[in-house]
């Protein structure tokens, strides 16, 4: 990689910007190769500008690669995870829970499910009572003893009416919100 470069340099002059041929074939498939040179070089400067397009800054930030990448989960809605994050990171709880929360709530919880997708072998069944698969939606509503503990803390928070874990997190943050007023 030390000697990668996107264009050559000849004789102290630039000759046109164009993909370096060699470098391409060493570290691309012939397909990437294809796609890489179709992409056309500018001709206007010797520099290479980066530019991140999720940003009006064009700088990288992890905020914004973590909104991209929780996009085609099509679990979030850009205005309910600001409302609902901003919520739980309120609530008056130690650190382990919130951050249990937010690793639920991002699907990186080491369930069943999780855990065989990273190839480590794996029985599926909930381990407390073998009566569903165990991922993380099930860890938290499903689960009978999970039921158990949320319906005895918030009994008016539904266990089985909502789309997924997300929308479930949003009516415990509302149930919670109602408990507050009354």
């Amino acid at each position: 990689m030390s000697r990668a470069r996107v264009a050559h340099k000849q004789f102290g002059s630039f000759t046109p910007l164009g993909w370096d041929g060699e470098i391409l074939r060493d570290m691309f498939n012939i397909r990437d190769q294809q796609c890489i040179r179709r992409i056309n070089l500018s001709e206007n400067s010797n520099e290479v500008v980066v530019y991140w397009g999720k940003e009006l800054s064009g700088q990288y930030t992890v905020h914004s690669a973590y909104r991209l990448l929780q996009a085609p989960k099509h679990i979030w809605r850009h205005d309910d995870e600001n409302s609902i994050w901003q919520k739980t990171w309120r609530i008056k709880a130690p650190p382990k829970v919130l951050n249990f929360m937010w690793r639920s709530l991002s699907n990186c919880l080491p369930a069943m499910t999780m855990l065989l997708q990273k190839n480590v072998h794996v029985d599926l069944l909930c381990q407390a009572y073998r009566l569903g698969v165990e991922d993380v939606e099930y860890i938290h509503c499903h689960c009978s003893l999970a039921v158990q503990c949320w319906q005895s803390i918030l009994p008016q928070v539904p266990t089985n009416n909502y789309n997924n874990l997300f929308q479930w997190w949003k009516k415990v943050m509302e149930a919670c919100d109602n408990g507050k007023r009354a």
